[in-house]
This record gives structure tokens, C-alpha cells and sequence, in this order.
């Protein structure tokens, strides 16, 4: 008569494989988070961010657009209230870039300039 352990075994692993995949996945499709007042560096490639006050602001180098989000309304970033909250969206731009160790964000641009110059000749910039 076949034993029943090496068919428990099989079901735990399994159930560990989809609760190992369950939490990739949420890792995967979430946006990084900092604590408050911690720079986030890039989170993707030319894409800064700096959580602070409960908005978080956000600097593309090689466009130059910012944006700044109020997390509590809008957790997913996708609507900018930057002209609402300047002083916010000026003090989250010091602190990246001092954090950054840069004068102005814009210091940042030079490590796409290749980027910029191809943004630029197909009429995006």
C-alpha cells in the first residue's frame, strides 16, 4: 500500500510555489514606497522620486517633466497636482537633489543626452 507522506509533501510544495508566486507577484506590480523624506533613486531608468508631507515628487531627466502626487488621494501617481502645491513640489526638489548629491535636477540630463538628442529628432521633446 503506497504511502500517503510523499503525497502531502507534493500538495505542501505546491501550496508553497503558489504562495511564493501570489507574493512575486505583488512585489512585481506594486510601486516602490520609501519612508517618508527618503529619496527613492531611480526607479526606473531617468525616473527620480521623493516621498514627503504625503506627496511624492517625481523628476523624468531625460524630458525634464515633474510631477507631484498626493499619495493619500492618488496612490497610483496618475493625476499631478504640481501647480496646486509648488512650495511642496520646491522643497521635494531641493531634498532630491541634495540627496542626490546634484546643484539642480537638471545636472541630471547630461547621462541622457543621447537619449534627449533621439527624443528630440522624432519631435517628442
Amino acid at each position: 500500500m503506497p504511502s500517503a507522506a510523499p503525497h502531502k509533501r507534493r500538495i505542501v510544495i505546491a501550496a508553497a510555489l503558489v504562495a511564493a508566486t501570489a507574493i512575486a507577484a505583488v512585489f512585481a506590480f506594486t510601486r516602490p514606497r520609501a519612508a517618508p523624506g527618503l529619496a527613492l533613486h531611480e526607479t526606473s531608468p531617468g525616473m527620480y522620486a521623493y516621498d514627503a508631507e504625503g506627496f511624492r515628487y517625481e523628476y523624468h531627466a531625460p524630458t525634464g517633466k515633474e510631477g507631484l502626487y498626493e499619495l493619500s488621494r492618488d496612490p497610483n501617481c496618475l493625476a499631478s497636482v504640481l501647480s496646486d502645491h509648488q512650495d511642496v513640489a520646491k522643497r521635494c526638489r531641493e531634498a532630491l537633489a541634495k540627496d542626490l548629491d546634484v546643484q539642480k535636477l537638471d545636472e541630471l540630463r547630461a547621462k541622457y543626452a543621447d537619449e534627449i538628442k533621439r527624443l528630440e529628432a522624432l519631435g517628442y521633446l
